[in-house]
């Protein structure tokens, strides 16, 4: 009998959300196949909950760094060249390719190239309107300088399969790896489990729902201002709360809704899903605001669950949202948008979006995952 192939998949950090939504259905592919990989990490978040129906094991590496997450990144991807003889494939969901090793088949699954985060001139993907000179500290710009010369070394190698999450995506990798012929680069949406959170149901209440962690990227404090120009609609902003960063952001919303006198915004943290998705199945909007997102899981789940998608004309959002009435350049924008939605054909535009999003199925992720394992000779 054949035994099992050894396989690693490595990531500096394991949280909840739509990377470990994408690592846990790669763990099932890889559990089908009669493999139970091994997950290398730095830190395991306390949010992160295992799925009990997977076989794997988690190898918690020493923290050398504290804080300097992008420094972690490289490092992880350095430190699995000690461990590289142990395996025969490493599945990479680190964002990097900068300092991996060369002697074993690696298949990178990337997110978004976190060198491209990190060449850019501006503060964040996020922000394409506040230059980094302007905004952030001496310090600050010494770090990104210092990262980006040691970004300066990454370099293409055939012995990496890479599988992007977007065509959006696909486009900033290539940017960032000219060298990387564009044909040997696969797209393979991340899986959103469609059939789960589809709701058909006619009725829906005059609201907007958005959902998303509360953090400055996501905007929330944009939604509210956008409420405030709708009096009549209530806005429902569903967020999670972990770090203190989120924290602290969620306390700045909540200060200008109360400072405003803000009637018609309610607050929802850290809601079960099943909560969210009752929320979602009866509100007629969805509203997402984070610029250049690489993918977007919310807003397929939004559609989905039958509501009219409002997002920004940006990143991966064009690929799940294609038409360009219901997307958005700015704020002003925004405001436009959601003021013209009734003379739309709606109901057309809800069947032609739920007939797009079939593609983002986790049963398309999965077998697609599964050709791409295929292909490698020790399977």
């Amino acid at each position: 009998m054949t035994e099992p192939q050894k396989v690693a998949v490595f990531q500096n950090t394991i949280t909840g959300g739509g990377r470990i939504r994408v690592v846990n259905e790669m763990i099932a592919v890889l559990n089908e196949l009669g493999i139970a990989p091994d997950i290398y990490t730095f830190r395991v978040n306390p949010s992160f909950k295992k799925d009990k129906r997977l076989r794997f094991s988690i190898k918690k590496l020493p923290q050398f760094l504290r804080g300097f997450y992008e420094l972690k990144i490289v490092l992880l991807n350095y430190l699995m060249r000690s461990r590289s003889a142990d395996y025969d494939l490493l599945i990479n969901s680190n964002n990097s390719l900068l300092f991996l090793p060369r002697d074993i088949s690696i298949l990178t699954y990337i997110y978004f190239p976190r060198e491209m985060r990190i060449l850019t001139d501006y503060v964040s993907l996020a922000f394409p309107d506040r230059k980094l000179v302007q905004e952030k500290s001496f310090t600050y710009r010494f770090y990104r300088n210092s990262l980006r010369k040691l970004y300066s070394l990454r370099k293409y190698t055939a012995n990496n399969t890479i599988v992007a999450d977007s065509g959006f995506t696909k486009s900033m990798f290539l940017q960032a790896y000219p060298d990387c012929p564009a044909d040997s680069v696969t797209v393979i949406y991340p899986p959103v489990d469609v059939k789960r959170w589809g709701n058909s149901a006619p009725q829906r209440r005059e609201e907007v729902t958005t959902l998303g962690r509360f953090n400055p990227e996501k905007r929330q404090l944009e939604q509210i201002k956008i409420a405030e120009e709708f009096p009549e609609l209530r806005f429902n902003i569903i967020g999670f709360i972990g770090d203190r960063e989120s924290r602290r952001y969620f306390s700045l919303c909540q200060q200008y809704v109360a400072e405003k006198n803000i009637k018609n915004v309610r607050f929802f943290h850290n809601l079960p899903q099943e909560k969210t998705m009752e929320m979602l199945h009866s509100a007629k909007y969805f509203m997402h605001n984070l610029r250049n997102e690489p993918f977007g899981l919310s807003t397929v789940e939004a559609v989905a669950a039958g509501c009219i998608p409002i997002v920004p004309n940006s990143g991966g959002q064009v690929e799940i949202v294609p038409f360009a009435e219901l997307r958005f350049k700015n704020k002003e924008d925004a405001v436009a948008k959601l003021k013209g939605i009734e003379g739309l054909n709606m109901e057309k535009m809800k069947r032609d979006l739920v007939r797009n999003i079939a593609k983002f199925d986790s049963s398309y992720f999965r077998r697609n995952f599964k050709k791409m394992l295929l292909k490698f000779s020790t399977f």
